[in-house]
């Protein structure tokens, strides 16, 4: 009787909804350090190889193509999955694509933390 309460207390808080997202936001934020994104983006606004990610979530950018896109959650899925499509203006197209370093899930937990830091 003890096992069951316990079960269910367990499942019951952690699929409370409010537990869902600091979840993601850590794995995001770890995924940042641990797949190299730190090296080339920062989250402070300093200019590095690639563009800071720290307020850019909502935001306009502009490309060395002359286009601009507001950036969303498709926007950074796509820039992760396949960075040569966009470039932003002003860098280079050095990153490489993360379509096979990264899953479905990490790649959202990356979108939620670059959406935190606004």
């Amino acid at each position: 009787m003890k096992f069951s309460i316990i079960l269910f207390f367990l499942l019951f808080t952690s699929c409370q909804k409010g537990n869902v997202q600091p979840i993601a936001k850590l794995s995001g934020e770890k995924l940042y350090v641990e797949k190299s994104c730190i090296t080339c983006h920062s989250i402070s606004g300093a200019r590095m190889i690639g563009p800071p990610l720290n307020n850019i979530f909502g935001q306009r950018v502009f490309h060395n193509d002359g286009t601009s896109s507001i950036v969303d959650k498709d926007y950074l899925i796509e820039s992760i999955k396949y960075p040569d499509t966009k470039i932003s203006k002003g860098y280079d197209n050095q990153m490489n694509s993360y379509i096979d370093l990264l899953s479905n899930d990490e790649i959202e937990a990356l979108v939620e933390y670059i959406k935190s830091l606004r």
